[in-house]
C-alpha cells in the first residue's frame, strides 16, 4: 500500500488532483456531495493536519474467476478519497492490495500486514522522495465497507444471527424461508421506530450477547467511528439485493409466500416484451443500467440493471399493470407502498442531497417499512430490507451513498476476471497480474513527468523513493516488524514449466556476445 501511494504522489499530474483536506470546506451548509460534507469527517478533520494527508477507503468482495467450477478469490481495493468522485474511481488511481485465492478460516489473519502498514501510515506516516521534492503524509482509512457476507466478517458477525443487523442491536424473527426449504432469521422491527445505531463498544471490544463474537481490528485505528465506518454500499443493497426481490414478488418466485406485488404471467410478459422491443428507442448514454426482458431473461441481470428496473419500470409500468389487476382502490396502497420505495431509493442514489432530501428519504423508508410490517408476510423482510431504515443516517454521516459505492470494486474484479487464465493456480496468476498492473502504472507515471527538467534530478538517488516512519512501540525493533522490501532467490530450473532456461540462453544469445548461466555459457 505505502509503495503503490508513494508512486501516485510522486507523480506530478496525479499529485497535483489530490484535495487538501485542511482546506476542504462544504461548498453549500446542509447539502451533501462527498464523504467529506458528512459529520464523521467533520468530527475527525483533526486526524488531517498536513496538506499532503490523504483519506482512503478499504472495499472487499468475493468474486468467481470462472464461469465454471468453485474457485472463489476476494479482492481487496482501495480508493483514495482525496481526489474527485470522478477522478478516485478511475482504473489508474485504484489500488488493488491483495487478492486472496481461497476463502480464509480467519481473514484477521491474511489482513494483519495491512494492518501494521495501516497503522504505521496514520500514526509515524509515510515520506516520498522524488523529482519535485520530499513529501511527508500521514494516511488514514476512513470506511471499510462491501456487501453483507465481505463486512461481516470483518467484523465477526452473522446476518443469519438473532442479532443480524450489523448496524443496529434489532432481534431478527425466526420463519421458514419463502422458498419453503428450511427457516431463516428476519428483520420486521419495529413499526413506527428505527433502531438506533449499535454502540462502538461492541467493535472495540466485542459484543457476544449481541452476536458480534468479537473485537474488530479495524478498531484500533484512530479513524474508527464505528457502525458507519463500515458503511452502507448502493450497489449491492439497492441494486443486488431490494431491486431483484421486488421482481420475484411481482412474478411470484416463492414457493411459501405471496405478495400483493405479485402480478399474472401474462402481466410479467407484457412488461417484459415491452421493454425489450423499446430499448432501441432509448439513449444509453442517460442511463447506467441496460433494460433487458425481465421476464425470460432475469439471469443476465446485472446490478446497475435491476437499479434501472427499480426506478423507472416500478413506477410505470408494474404499478400501471398493478393497477389493472387490482383495480383502482384495491391497488392504491400497494402502489403508494411501492412509489415510497421508489422515491427514497432515487433520493439514496443521488449525487447531491440537501438536508430536505435526508427527511424525504426517511419519510418515504418509514412508509415502505409501514407497509412491509403490517401486509408482508415477515419472511419478505430480509436483511436488505432492513438496512432501507438506516440509510438516512448513513448518508447524514458519510454523505451520499454513491460517493463510497463499491461500485468502482467491479470495474477492478472485471479487470482480474478477464485476465486470470490458470485454473491450476489461479492464486498466482492473478498476483502476477497485480505486480505487472502496478508496474505498467509506474512506468506510464514516468512518461507523464518526462518535463521534469534534468538539472533537477539528483543522480545519485533514486528517481522515486519512499520510506515509512517509526512509531514509538517499533524503536526495541521487534520481530514482527514488517518488511516492505523483500527478496527471492530461486534457481532456473525451478522454473522449468515455462521453460526459463531455453529463454534466457536465446536472451543472451541476442543481445549478448556470451553470457554464463548457473555454469552454462
Amino acid at each position: 500500500l505505502a509503495e503503490q501511494i508513494a508512486a501516485l504522489i510522486s507523480n506530478d499530474t496525479r499529485r497535483e488532483k489530490l484535495m487538501n483536506l485542511m482546506e476542504r470546506e462544504s461548498e453549500e451548509d446542509g447539502v451533501r456531495e462527498d464523504i467529506f460534507d458528512g459529520n464523521v469527517y467533520k468530527k475527525q478533520k483533526s486526524l488531517f493536519k498536513g496538506d499532503m494527508d490523504i483519506a482512503i477507503s478499504l472495499y472487499i468482495d468475493g468474486f468467481a474467476p470462472f464461469n465454471k467450477g468453485k474457485t472463489s478469490m476476494t479482492i481487496f481495493n482501495i480508493i483514495l478519497l482525496n481526489l474527485s468522485p470522478k477522478e478516485r474511481y478511475k482504473n489508474e488511481n485504484m489500488i488493488q492490495v491483495c487478492v486472496l485465492p481461497v476463502k480464509p478460516k480467519s481473514m484477521d489473519n491474511f489482513l494483519e500486514p495491512l494492518f501494521i502498514e495501516l497503522h504505521k501510515l496514520q500514526t509515524a506516516g509515510l515520506e516520498v522522495r522524488c523529482g519535485a521534492g520530499v513529501f511527508r503524509l500521514n494516511v488514514h482509512l476512513m470506511l471499510t465497507s462491501g456487501d453483507i457476507v465481505a463486512v461481516q466478517e470483518l467484523i465477526h458477525h452473522s446476518y443469519r444471527a438473532l442479532y443480524g443487523c450489523r448496524i443496529c442491536p434489532v432481534k431478527t424473527i425466526k420463519a421458514l424461508s419463502p422458498e419453503g426449504v428450511g427457516n431463516g432469521n428476519y428483520f420486521s422491527g419495529l413499526r413506527n421506530n428505527v433502531h438506533q445505531f449499535r454502540d462502538i463498544v461492541h467493535y472495540i471490544d466485542g459484543a457476544p450477547e449481541f452476536s458480534i463474537k468479537k473485537k474488530t481490528k479495524f478498531a484500533e485505528l484512530d479513524s474508527f467511528h464505528g457502525a458507519s465506518f463500515f458503511g452502507l454500499d448502493e450497489m449491492h443493497l439497492i441494486g443486488t439485493n431490494v431491486s431483484k426481490r421486488i421482481w420475484e414478488m411481482v412474478s411470484g418466485s416463492f414457493k411459501n409466500t405471496t405478495t400483493m406485488f405479485e402480478l399474472s404471467n401474462a402481466a410479467r410478459q407484457v412488461i417484459g416484451s415491452s421493454v425489450e422491443t423499446s430499448t432501441s428507442t432509448i439513449p444509453s448514454s442517460i442511463f447506467e443500467g441496460d433494460f433487458r426482458n425481465y421476464h425470460t431473461k432475469p439471469g443476465n441481470m446485472r446490478a446497475v440493471d435491476w437499479t434501472c428496473f427499480l426506478m423507472f419500470v416500478v413506477p410505470t409500468m408494474v404499478c400501471d399493470m398493478l393497477e389493472l389487476q387490482l383495480g383502482t382502490e384495491q391497488a392504491e396502497d400497494v402502489i403508494d407502498a411501492l412509489a415510497s420505495l421508489v422515491t427514497g431509493c432515487a433520493i439514496a442514489l443521488s449525487w447531491r442531497i440537501t438536508e430536505e432530501d435526508i427527511i424525504k428519504m426517511e419519510s418515504s423508508f418509514i412508509k415502505w417499512h409501514q407497509y412491509m410490517h403490517d401486509v408482508i408476510p415477515i419472511n419478505m423482510y430480509s436483511s436488505n430490507m432492513h438496512y432501507l431504515q438506516h440509510i438516512p443516517e448513513m448518508v447524514r454521516l458519510l454523505g451520499p451513498l454513491r460517493c463510497f459505492s463499491a461500485r468502482s470494486m467491479e470495474r477492478a474484479i472485471g479487470f482480474l476476471k478477464k485476465r486470470i487464465k490458470s485454473q491450476k493456480n489461479p492464486g498466482v496468476n492473478a498476483g502476477n497480474i497485480l505486480r505487472r498492473q502496478q508496474a505498467c502504472r509506474y512506468y506510464s507515471s514516468l512518461l507523464e513527468d518526462r518535463q521534469v527538467l534534468e538539472e533537477n534530478v539528483n543522480n545519485n538517488t533514486p528517481l522515486t523513493a519512499y520510506s515509512l516512519g517509526v512509531t514509538d512501540e517499533e524503536i526495541d525493533n521487534t520481530p514482527n516488524d514488517i518488511e516492505l522490501w523483500d527478496h527471492s532467490e530461486h534457481e532456473v530450473d525451478d522454473y522449468s514449466d515455462v521453460n526459463l532456461r531455453h529463454y534466457l540462453v536465446k536472451f543472451g544469445d541476442e543481445n549478448f556476445q556470451m553470457i554464463e548461466l548457473d555454469g552454462m555459457t
